[in-house]
């Protein structure tokens, strides 16, 4: 994914999307999902409510992180990640305290079945 201009073929391509950092909600309505939903991944990190664990066996449908622990779960990539970061199932952790300029969060609610 080298841009034409760089020194570098390893070199990320740089895309130039209008912002100098974040995107405001909706910018991209052409990058929804099947489902419809939008900013799922790329423009910041996402906070989850999961505590953090090295991945293991889990059930498919509505797994659950453990209970308790030091760092919570982020999701998606940001506008400062590299193309492999730029995925919903991108994740990293950190301390519940932790703030940068590319971290937000996401409010969703369950679904009754």
């Amino acid at each position: 994914f080298a841009d034409k201009n760089t020194s570098f073929a390893w070199s990320d391509r740089q895309i130039d999307d209008g912002y100098a950092e974040s995107a405001p909600v909706g910018s991209f309505p052409r990058g929804a999902s099947p489902f419809g939903i939008e900013d799922m991944a790329g423009n910041v990190w996402e906070w989850c409510s999961d505590f953090f664990e090295q991945y293991k066996p889990a059930p498919k449908a509505d797994p659950h992180g453990p209970p308790s622990g030091a760092k919570r779960v982020y999701r998606g990539g940001s506008w400062k990640s590299r193309f492999a970061s730029l995925q919903t199932t991108a994740r990293s952790a950190n301390v519940p305290n932790f703030s940068c300029n590319d971290l937000g969060f996401r409010i969703v609610c369950e679904c009754e079945s």
